[in-house]
């Protein structure tokens, strides 16, 4: 597989290009999710979102493009002994999936020419991982927010 960097400089391609055109594999992800009658606020779920998928992508991408697509507000949905959860839209898990896909491409990058003298890690927590660099996360979030920083990825 090539690198994140290496498909930017040789098709010359941004960041949120690359978003756009994994949208596609955004979707089959969303779709393989075991949760497929989970709908969002606008009562969309997996099985009606299926049905000219391929039409909806384009929509998607093209209102991604325009700059038009807006998060909508979260669904809360109670779950096994009461618990409450917040769900997003379809649309939105896909955008959502979208940008993890590369934004982990991005930060698989970065530590793969990582100087382990150096005190950050850049990870994603994995669903089956235990990750105990939260205090670290936050310490280094604070510190760009002191620094005048007001968005960290």
């Amino acid at each position: 597989m090539a690198s994140f960097a290496y498909i930017c400089k040789k098709t010359r391609k941004s960041t949120f290009d690359i978003i756009v055109e994994k949208l596609p594999h955004a979707w089959e992800k969303v779709r393989k999710h075991p949760k497929k009658n989970t709908s969002g606020v606008d009562g969309e779920n997996i099985h009606s979102y299926t049905k000219n998928y391929s039409d909806k992508l384009i929509l998607l991408a093209d209102e991604l493009k325009s700059g038009s697509f807006r998060f909508l507000p979260l669904k809360r949905a109670t779950v096994d002994k009461g618990r409450e959860i917040l769900v997003q839209n379809i649309r939105e898990r896909i955008v959502s999936k979208a940008i993890y896909i590369v934004a982990k491409e991005i930060l698989d990058l970065l530590n793969s020419n990582h100087d382990y003298s150096r005190p950050i890690y850049y990870k994603f927590k994995k669903e089956e991982e235990k990750y105990n660099g939260i205090p670290l996360a936050v310490k280094v979030i604070q510190n760009h927010f002191e620094a005048g920083y007001t968005w960290v990825l």
